[in-house]
C-alpha cells in the first residue's frame, strides 16, 4: 500500500507541474494533438504557395496522426484541384460526389463550419447537373441535326438522280427528234429528186425501189409527201405523189405477205427433205 500511495503522490505533482489535461478526453497527448495541427497548418502553406505536391505529403501525414482531420481531408481536395482556398470551389465545374475526401471533410468538420461546406457542395453538385443536362440535350441536339443532315443528302442525291435522268431522257429524246429530222428531210430531198426527174407516170416500185437505195423507210413517204405539198414544193405533182404513196403503201404489204408465203414455202421445202431422209433411212435398215 505505501507503494501504490507513493506513485499516486507522483502523478499528482505531475499534474500540478504539467497543468491538468495534458491528456486529452479522446485519449490523444496534447503534444501529439499540436504536432497534427502543425501538420495540417504546414499543408495550408504549402496551398498558399501552390506547391500542390508538398500540401499533399503534409496533408496525408496530418491523416496518419489523426484520421478524423476534417481540414486535412478538405486540404487534399484543394490540392488534387490546385486551389489555395475553398472558396474557388464555386469557380469550377467539377463533379463533388467523385471527391470522397470532401465528403469526409464535412463528415469531421465543425457544425458550423460543415454548413458552409454543405452550401458549396450544393452548389458544385447543382453546377454539374446543370452542365450534365446540357450535355444530354446538346448531343440530342446534335444527333438530330445529324440524321436530318443525312437525310437531307439523301434527299438531294434523290434529287440530282432524279434530275440526271430527266437530262438523259431529254437528251434521248432531242436526239430522236434530231434523227428522225434529219431521216424526213433526207426523205423529201429524194423524193423532189425523183419527182423532178422524171415526166413520166409514176409507179409504186418505182419509187418504192429508188427510195430503198437511199436507206429510207417507206412508211415516211405518206407523211413527208403531205409535208412538201403543204409547202407548195410538189404542187404541180400532188395527184400523182397521193397515188403514188397509197400505191407504195399496198406495193408494201404485198411485199410482206410475199415473204410470208416465201418463208412458209422454206418450211414446208424442209420438212418434206426431213421426211425423204427418214424413209431412206428406213428402207436401209
Amino acid at each position: 500500500m505505501g507503494k501504490v500511495g507513493a506513485i499516486q503522490d507522483l502523478l499528482r505533482g505531475i499534474d500540478k507541474i504539467m497543468g491538468k489535461g495534458s491528456i486529452t478526453h479522446a485519449g490523444m497527448p496534447s503534444s501529439a494533438a499540436t504536432s497534427q495541427n502543425a501538420l495540417t497548418e504546414r499543408g495550408m502553406l504549402f496551398l498558399e504557395d501552390k506547391d500542390w505536391a508538398k500540401a499533399d505529403e503534409y496533408f496525408e501525414r496530418a491523416l496518419d496522426q489523426n484520421p478524423h482531420d476534417g481540414q486535412a481531408y478538405l486540404g487534399k481536395v484543394l490540392s488534387m484541384l490546385r486551389l489555395e482556398n475553398v472558396a474557388e470551389i464555386d469557380n469550377l465545374v467539377i463533379n463533388i460526389q467523385s471527391f470522397k475526401d470532401f465528403t469526409r471533410a464535412m463528415q469531421y468538420a465543425t457544425p458550423d463550419k460543415k454548413a458552409m461546406l454543405q452550401e458549396i457542395y450544393d452548389r458544385a453538385h447543382k453546377k454539374w447537373l446543370i452542365k450534365c443536362i446540357c450535355y444530354i440535350v446538346k448531343r440530342a441536339a446534335k444527333k438530330k441535326e445529324k440524321e436530318e443532315y443525312l437525310q437531307e443528302l439523301e434527299r438531294e442525291k434523290a434529287r440530282q438522280e432524279a434530275e440526271r435522268q430527266r437530262q438523259e431522257e431529254e437528251r434521248q429524246r432531242r436526239e430522236e427528234a434530231e434523227k428522225l429530222q434529219r431521216d424526213n428531210e433526207t426523205t423529201r430531198i429524194h423524193i423532189l429528186k425523183y419527182f423532178e426527174s422524171t415526166d413520166d407516170q409514176l409507179s409504186a416500185r418505182e419509187l418504192r425501189t429508188a427510195l430503198s437505195r437511199q436507206k429510207l423507210e417507206a412508211r415516211n413517204i405518206q407523211s413527208n409527201c403531205e409535208v412538201l405539198i403543204q409547202q407548195g414544193k410538189l404542187e404541180q405533182h400532188k395527184d400523182n405523189t397521193r397515188t403514188v404513196y397509197c400505191l407504195v403503201g399496198r406495193a408494201n404489204r404485198m411485199a410482206e405477205q410475199q415473204a410470208r408465203l416465201d418463208a412458209e414455202a422454206r418450211i414446208a421445202q424442209e420438212q418434206q427433205r426431213k421426211r425423204e431422209q427418214q424413209i431412206q433411212q428406213l428402207q436401209a435398215e
